[in-house]
């Protein structure tokens, strides 16, 4: 029986086999940088991922799901943790700034706060990290998936798309750049104060 997990497992295993066998270079025209040439290879191949998530974010949270689990199938989940180790170098404070601005982002890109939930959390897991570190992660990741569901697109959370509705029936017209113009200071300001929260927290219990 052909699922829609085996069709989207497919299409990225696909995808990221070409991209090992054969890397590729975009070449872009840029204002002021003239032509540039992006490498896109398995260490940066799963950038793409995330813009097929935000894709499929379009078809539904079920979609988003089956993207997500299929990029674990195929071991880019596991790439996304060696990076998260990488840019942090285990550092508690510095996974949990990484992990809730990301997670603050995603859920504008990743079919809601619940895809940005489950994709986070899975890359955490794959990074196997310290007890305390992974507990500031997962505190820092509850913080940011609260603070993106009231972000920068409707979408960044299943609440967002129901008043969407609402004020659409009642006649009410917000465009998004509206919508993204009057959030962009208090969710910077709550990302900001959570986060701060966060780390205060974690150096007082392990500090």
């Amino acid at each position: 029986m052909i699922t829609g997990f085996s069709i989207a497992t497919l299409i990225i295993f696909v995808i990221s086999m070409i991209f090992v066998i054969f890397p590729v270079h975009l070449p872009l025209r840029l204002p002021y940088l003239g032509f540039i040439r992006i490498p896109i290879n398995l260490t940066t191949a799963p950038i793409f991922a995330i813009v097929v998530l935000w894709a499929a974010q379009c078809l539904g949270p079920r979609t988003v799901s089956i993207v997500i689990e299929a990029l674990e199938h195929q071991g880019w989940i596991e790439l996304f943790s060696v990076w998260l180790v990488n840019a942090t170098s285990r550092k508690m404070h510095a996974v949990i700034w990484l992990i809730g601005v990301l997670g603050v982002i995603l859920c504008n890109l990743a079919g809601t706060n619940i895809g940005a939930t489950i994709l986070l959390t899975k890359v955490v897991r794959a990074a196997a990290l310290d007890a305390p570190v992974n507990r500031a992660a997962a505190i820092a990741l509850a913080v940011a998936s609260n603070i993106g569901a009231v972000s920068f697109t409707y979408s960044a959370s299943l609440a967002g798309l129901l008043w969407k509705q609402i004020l659409e029936q009642k006649g009410i017209n917000i465009k998004q750049r509206t919508f993204a113009y009057w959030n962009l200071l208090p969710v910077t300001m709550m990302t900001i104060v959570g986060l701060v929260i966060v780390s205060a927290e974690m150096a007082v219990l392990y500090g």
